[in-house]
């Protein structure tokens, strides 16, 4: 783990073109991943070529970061520590075979619902482009590699080495013009591009630890006008979003072996520290829906039926989620999921849940905190349609992984009652009273390698849904 270390970076931020479009996008001032309101929380991968060539070890990479919080993996294409550069001297790719994978992790970030971070060039002799074209031929190379659809952000510059250029380098990356410039070409190349700039090139002076690391901006018009004149009492400006050093791991010179974890540690307090600004719905709390017998058995509350105590979206957007009638809302807006703010292992999980006809949601077991929870953990899958054959998108469904052994008595429009146990590795699945899985996960190919603690997550996919009654019991692993 510790061999995965994280940079800063000077940003920019591509959106939907009809040839690569970019999830990642401005929306009325705010950065948004999709729909959602997104904060940067970002650790550079060094060896991305490795990973791209062994698809266990990339999800095993992600797995680490996303279980904690982080949602940005960051590259390096220019990186004086590889052998071989990515660009030839003209700035185009210098190996069709890597040019490739490039765009296969871009397709392979975006599936795994994370960010990528792509550090382009580096200030050191042996990463040097032969001239300020190059530099610009460069950057569109890169754009035009792009997956058809990502999560992309791209770095011009080199904060790692201290944003120093040396004063006979072809292009001088310290100079915000010559940023600019590149980022207009990129926006020539793809009409909605976003753009950011480091804030050590504002902020010249000023001491490290009290200023971010970049500001991000919707367009280069608005990032120029920023440099020129950057305003004193430190308001931001509609268009520009800023990215505190915290969200980073910075790591110079001699590798510490613990400094991932500490950041790691770090990003998790700050991201479970968001509480919910929803006030509750009533003083007095309804009674808690345990049955005696569940209550002697050792069954908690996850939900108190008035308010979103023990729950999280991590960031400050709580839009879709609310509380009406005891029972937890989502309206449907494909924001953020809700997660439970405490891990889980070996448990069983009871709740009730309504879904609307055509609707989809699901519920998130072993999920990292951030991320594709159906691609680290597993979601059963919630929909309201009704099938002949059941399949893996069915009510009951392990989503993308297995179907019910039958097509689910769930009911439209209405509650249905739900129990989902795991035990180790064994998972089993009840709905209205019937069993529908029955599996170990470590005999399933896809479930292999998976986590096997994680948070309970409520799925937003952009159709309302209710759950109530929400309850759990821990259990022993081999009890």
């Amino acid at each position: 783990m510790n061999r995965l270390l994280c940079s800063v970076f000077v940003l920019v931020f591509l959106a939907s073109t009809s040839q690569a479009a970019n999830e990642v996008h401005f929306v009325d001032g705010e950065l948004r991943f999709r729909n959602r309101q997104f904060e940067i929380w970002g650790a550079q991968v060094p060896d991305w070529r490795r990973l791209v060539a062994d698809p266990l070890a990339i999800r095993d990479t992600f797995q680490i970061l996303a279980d904690r919080g982080v949602n940005t993996v960051g590259i390096s294409l220019q990186n004086p520590d590889s052998k071989e550069n990515f660009f030839a001297p003209d700035g185009r790719p210098a190996d069709a075979a890597t040019a490739r994978q490039f765009t296969q992790l871009t397709a392979l970030v975006r599936d795994h619902t994370m960010a990528c971070v792509i550090s382009l060039f580096s200030s050191d002799r042996s990463c040097r482009l032969a001239s300020p074209e190059a530099y610009r031929q460069a950057a569109q190379e890169a754009v035009r590699l792009l997956a058809v659809k990502q999560t992309t952000v791209f770095v011009v510059g080199d904060l790692v080495g201290g944003n120093r250029w040396p004063a006979d380098s072809p292009c001088r990356l310290d100079d915000p013009a010559q940023v600019i410039e590149i980022y207009r070409h990129m926006k020539r190349m793809k009409e909605d591009a976003l753009v950011g700039i480091p804030a050590g090139l504002i902020h010249r002076n000023a001491d490290e630890q009290e200023t971010p690391l970049l500001y991000v901006a919707a367009s280069p018009d608005t990032l120029a006008a920023f440099v020129a004149a950057p305003p004193a009492d430190g308001r931001l400006p509609k268009g520009i979003v800023r990215v505190q050093a915290y969200q980073f791991h910075h790591l110079q010179g001699k590798p510490d072996p613990k400094a991932l974890d500490r950041f790691l540690a770090d990003v998790e307090a700050r991201r479970l520290a968001v509480k919910a600004p929803l006030a509750p719905v009533s003083t007095d709390p309804p009674a808690a829906p345990l049955t005696p017998e569940e209550k002697a058995e050792g069954f908690v509350s996850l939900f108190n039926g008035y308010d979103l105590d023990g729950w999280t979206t991590l960031c400050p957007d709580w839009s879709t989620w609310s509380v009406e009638e005891g029972a937890i809302k989502c309206s449907g807006a494909d924001g953020q999921w809700l997660r439970s703010r405490k891990r889980f292992g070996s448990f069983i999980l009871r709740f009730e849940f309504k879904i609307l006809r055509n609707g989809n949601s699901g519920v998130f077991v072993w999920s990292p905190l951030e991320a594709r929870s159906s691609r680290f953990g597993m979601e059963m899958q919630i929909m309201g349609v009704r099938k002949d054959k059941p399949d893996d998108d069915t009510t009951g469904a392990i989503y993308d992984v297995l179907p019910p052994s039958e097509v689910p008595n769930v009911k439209i429009d209405d509650w249905s009652s739900a129990e989902i146990m795991c035990r180790g590795s064994k998972v089993r699945v009840m709905l209205n009273g019937r069993v529908i899985q029955d599996f170990d996960a470590d005999e399933v190919p896809k479930l292999k390698g998976r986590l096997r603690r994680g948070v309970i997550g409520l799925q937003d996919h952009a159709c309302p849904v209710w759950f109530r009654n929400i309850r759990i019991k821990e259990l022993d692993r081999t009890g």
